[in-house]
């Protein structure tokens, strides 16, 4: 077997089978947090937490709406920065 060959085999997995991986394994875990609005509607922004399960759900919406869209496995795709941050991220379906 070439070094390539191994190198291929024993390469670590992708984010995806992380992400997905980690969803199986602990879906009702806090993923992460974001910011929103304070109630009050004065004040600094509260902070809404996401579960793991509830971050796939999010990710298998986003990732339909580009397949109806036509975007195809592997094709890159670029969104916009939210409103009030700088910068652009960037993902593949």
């Amino acid at each position: 077997m070439s070094d390539t060959q191994t190198q291929i085999e024993n390469r670590p997995p992708s984010v995806a089978t992380l992400f997905l991986e980690r969803v199986e394994r602990t879906p009702d875990a806090e993923a992460y947090r974001y910011p929103v609005p304070a109630a009050s509607g004065t004040g600094p922004d509260d902070w809404k937490s996401l579960s793991w399960g509830q971050a796939a759900e999010r990710v298998y919406a986003i990732a339909a709406g580009l397949v109806d869209l036509g975007v195809r496995a592997e094709e890159r795709v670029a969104s916009p920065p939210p409103p009030g941050s700088s910068g652009s991220s960037r993902t593949s379906a």
